[in-house]
């Protein structure tokens, strides 16, 4: 059973309950709604505020309460406003997830140390890319590296690659590398 990690959400009864009836708890981790519940995002709270829309005018009425009837036909006006493929694909697309948009996600990681920015300069001439200060450019600093340095220096070999002499399926077959590196990175935080 995947769950919210929210205090509120998990109860030591409910744990114990989990325990004698052999079903695994995943907790998902605090603040991440955002990148593993899409559609907490995208579908539910346009559905939210579409309900809030439907139900705001029963309730400046001075209605105390509120039939089943009533309810159910407020959620399913507010349904076809919120609940589109149009909102539903834009809350994968907006996390990243798909289509897989590794910077985006990457981007949305929480950074646990701070890195020094990078002043690298490119020189491009027609025949290669070099970094200014390869040394210093192309060496991850932290072991392992945070997501923002791996990524900033995947982004520098990526340019160099693409603009060397190497041959087409070298220089793709290293940026596929580059790509799964970072996906298994990502993949490895969120378990974490």
């Amino acid at each position: 059973m995947i769950c919210d990690g929210h205090d509120s959400h998990i109860s030591p009864k409910f744990v114990r309950n989990c325990i004698d009836n052999n079903i695994i708890i995943i907790l998902l981790p605090p603040h991440s709604s955002h990148l593993l519940q899409p559609l907490d995002v995208g579908v539910f709270r346009p559905l939210k505020a579409a309900m809030t829309t439907q139900l705001d005018p029963l309730f400046h009425t001075g209605l105390h309460r509120l039939e089943k009837a009533e309810w159910v036909n407020c959620f399913v006006k507010a349904r076809s406003v919120a609940l589109t493929t149009s909102n539903i694909l834009g809350g994968w697309r907006g996390a990243g997830l798909f289509p897989r948009d590794v910077d985006r996600i990457l981007d949305q990681l929480p950074q646990t140390k701070k890195s020094p920015a990078s002043a690298t300069t490119i020189v491009s001439d027609s025949s290669h890319t070099t970094p200014t200060r390869p040394q210093q450019s192309l060496f991850l600093s932290s072991s392992p590296p945070d997501a923002k340095s791996l990524h900033r220096n995947n982004t520098l070999l990526k340019k160099i690659v693409a603009n060397s002499m190497l041959e087409s399926p070298i220089r793709k077959s290293i940026c596929r590398s580059i790509g799964y590196g970072e996906h298994y990175q990502v993949a490895n935080t969120i378990l974490q």
